[in-house]
């Protein structure tokens, strides 16, 4: 899972995902993201092949315009994640 924050702008998700899916080919298992005066912050639950990959990924999200935070963060059991 990886954490991200920003200045909310028309087209920064589109971006994001288009990063992940079409440039870093990266499957999304889950994505949620909020935005509150003009901030948005999200996590996207993500399936990567080993720790190299998620630092290249993390790498390229962060050169997006408006993206302020990134960071990777450990899901320790996902059948205690709370859905909605």
């Amino acid at each position: 899972r990886i954490f991200i924050q920003g200045l909310d702008r028309f087209g920064i998700l589109s971006e994001i995902i288009t990063t992940l899916t079409n440039e870093l080919n990266v499957n999304i298992r889950t994505l949620h993201v909020t935005s509150h005066d003009g901030i948005f912050e999200g996590t996207i639950d993500l399936y990567i092949h080993d720790s190299k990959n998620l630092y290249e990924l993390i790498t390229k999200i962060k050169k997006i315009k408006g993206i302020e935070r990134i960071r990777r963060e450990e899901i320790l059991d996902p059948s205690q994640e709370k859905i909605g």
